[in-house]
């Protein structure tokens, strides 16, 4: 008689046995019959691997995987990381599952890849404040992605730091972090301050009113008021005219020394003679040089 083992896939032919006995080890065994025979074909389970992992690394972590016999059921579970979902098992170029818990019954070697999507995250950014300098860096960005958004002062204010809320998140302008939210950002900046020294020229020409001491960006209003006998003239620093108007209004961004100019009243003194024959006048001029005769 001949009997034959045939093994399944995934398994190897190990022996013939009868009882305790082993009879042969050869899946084609041969024999004589001579009595009646129970014979066992025993076969071995061909251990396999299943290899897991995730796409992108920081999207996810994946168990389930290791060594397991043939045949066996076998289950891989995919876990996304804070600000990823799961998107689907591949192996090689094929989708194997759209579940996060994928199970299989085990015939051969596996590698398996967990593959996640990153959520779209919104960065905003502002200026505190607005004319205190710029922001950049804003946008939307893949949960996991290196930002970085940069705060940069307009003349006359400083850099402070950035906050989100109530908390502080940085002091530095370049402030570089990995998201994995949505994120408002405020650039804080802190107005330096500027004075104002205003004077009259001449001395006795006029008051001037309006200087002292303010944050970059303030409005600014210096008030120049003639005495009796001068009228204003301009506005100037050092050898440049920058206003003509008496209540000169500017948005202050360095410090100034703004100087009033008066000029003295001119005046016309007309005389004659009645009847015209009764004599002669002399001394008419303009008043200013009349007082300054005298």
């Amino acid at each position: 008689m001949t009997v034959v083992a045939r093994p399944a896939p995934g398994f190897t032919f190990r022996n013939w046995t009868e009882g305790v006995n082993i009879v042969s080890s050869n899946a084609i065994y041969a024999f004589t019959i001579a009595a009646n025979r129970t014979l066992t074909a025993n076969y071995t389970a061909i251990p396999y691997t299943v290899s897991v992992s995730s796409n992108p690394l920081l999207g996810g972590s994946t168990t389930g995987g290791g060594v397991f016999n043939s045949g066996s059921t076998v289950t891989v579970t995919a876990i996304p990381n804070v600000g990823f979902t799961f998107t689907n098992w591949t192996e090689g170029v094929n989708i194997v599952s759209s579940s996060a818990i994928y199970q299989f019954t085990l015939a051969g070697n596996r590698t398996l890849v967990a593959n996640y999507t990153a959520i779209p995250y919104t960065v905003a950014v502002s200026s505190l404040p607005v004319l205190g300098g710029t922001t950049t860096g804003g946008g939307i960005f893949n949960s996991g992605a290196p930002v970085t958004v940069h705060a940069v002062p307009n003349p006359g204010f400083t850099f402070t730091n950035w906050t989100e809320g109530i908390n502080i998140v940085s002091t530095d302008a370049n402030y570089l972090f990995t998201i994995s939210g949505n994120r408002t950002l405020v650039a804080n900046y802190n107005a330096i301050p500027f004075t104002v020294a205003v004077s009259s020229n001449p001395l006795i020409g006029g008051i001037t009113g309006g200087g002292g001491i303010f944050n970059s960006g303030t409005l600014v209003t210096v008030t120049a008021v003639p005495n009796v006998g001068y009228a204003f003239t301009n506005w100037t620093e050092g050898l440049l005219v920058v206003s003509t108007n008496a209540n000169y209004q500017f948005a202050i961004s360095g410090n100034r020394i703004l100087v009033a100019n008066y000029a003295p009243n001119t005046f016309t003194i007309g005389v004659s003679s009645n009847p015209l024959n009764g004599g002669t006048t002399s001394g008419g001029e303009p008043l200013t040089q009349v007082l300054q005769q005298l």
